[in-house]
């Protein structure tokens, strides 16, 4: 192709060309001025047929041959570059696409993870509730059972001091009614009592217990049961505050108020001893009051059933009101062994000292 366009232009030396052939890439813009110049030049060859012409001319045609060839040369140089770019922008393009679809893949293994990270974390969340629910109801139990620790603790303590106590009472009381017994033994010998002739199942003791009235009696256990109520309340309430204590103490890290907590408790519990005490010691007041009751009503049972017999045997009483000097002379060896110590001792213990007289 080169060749023959190179043949159509130069031609031959001796014959020149007489028409001039120009490439359809050269053609575009230029294409009235080539044609211009060319019909010129073969005007002009065809004009001067000289050899200095023919020269001329051949060295017109070599520029212009040189001149196409540059701007050829050019125009391919700027096509490879061209296609170069396109080339490079298609790799470009294609390597932003691979990262863009390793960019895709990635963001597509993130969302899982995290969609799986998330389940975990709520999987991890349920479980550590579970836990705290499980641990409160842990320390609720064990609030509980130190709770009913200390409370048997403080019964405990509260019913063995009133053991103690009560066997040094009644070590003393025992010395005391000895020397009672004795004294009374004494007066009786002398003549110092009075003796009551005219009652003699009564003249057995010097010591008369005035029986309450049943009303005065139930009203006092009902009392005694309302204040034992009242009592257990407030040990009851206690017991809740020393619960709220233990759980506050737990919860609180802070060292200063753990202490003061840790105060308040010990305060607390000596409150609940001595409430303790105190309940045990109305419970067994309750229990003596029942059973001095019950032997007050049995004691006017057999006072009733006594009275009775006396009733059925008139001739007894006439015996005894007509000989009153002999009455007391059976009676007071009698006496005498009715006011043995121990048994004036037993009296006491079974009696209160509110409801005992000495006859004057």
């Amino acid at each position: 192709m080169d060749s023959e366009l190179m043949h159509s232009i130069v031609g031959s030396y001796l014959k020149p060309p007489e028409r001039v052939f120009v490439p359809s890439f050269i053609q575009s813009d230029e294409s009235s001025q080539n044609h211009y110049s060319v019909n010129f030049g073969v005007s002009a060859v065809k004009m001067l047929p000289s050899p200095n012409s023919q020269e001329k001319q051949l060295e017109y045609t070599k520029r212009m041959v040189l001149n196409v060839e540059r701007e050829k040369n050019m125009i391919l140089e700027q096509q490879a570059q061209l296609q170069r770019e396109k080339e490079q922008d298609h790799m470009k393009l294609q390597a932003k696409l691979e990262k863009l679809d390793v960019l895709e893949k990635e963001c597509f293994k993130l969302t899982t993870t995290q969609k799986t990270a998330e389940d975990k974390i709520k999987h991890l969340e349920e479980k550590l509730k579970e836990k705290e629910h499980q641990r409160k109801l842990f320390q609720d139990k064990a609030s509980e059972l130190q709770t009913g620790l200390e409370i048997n603790r403080i019964l405990m303590s509260s019913v063995s001091n009133p053991k103690r106590s009560r066997e040094k009472k009644k070590s003393s009381k025992k010395t005391k009614c000895l020397k009672r017994g004795a004294s009374q033994q004494v007066y009786s010998k002398f003549g110092s009592l009075p003796i009551v002739a005219e009652k003699p199942t009564r003249t057995t003791s010097h010591c008369k217990a005035v029986p309450p009235d049943p009303e005065k009696s139930i009203s006092i256990c009902d009392n005694l049961s309302e204040l034992l109520m009242a009592m257990q309340d407030e040990f009851d309430q206690m017991s809740m505050e020393h619960r709220k204590l233990l759980n506050q103490m737990e919860e609180t890290e802070s060292r200063s108020v753990c202490e003061d907590i840790e105060c308040e408790l010990e305060h607390l519990v000596k409150k609940m001893e001595i409430k303790g005490e105190q309940i045990s010691k109305l419970m067994k007041h309750q229990d003596s009051v029942r059973k001095l009751q019950q032997k007050i009503q049995n004691s006017k049972m057999s006072d009733a059933s006594g009275i009775q017999r006396e009733d059925s045997n008139p001739k007894g009483s006439k015996n005894i009101k007509n000989s009153p000097r002999k009455c007391l002379l059976t009676n007071s060896p009698q006496k005498n062994s009715n006011f043995h110590p121990i048994r004036v001792h037993n009296l006491q213990m079974k009696l209160r000292r509110d409801d005992i007289m000495w006859e004057q």
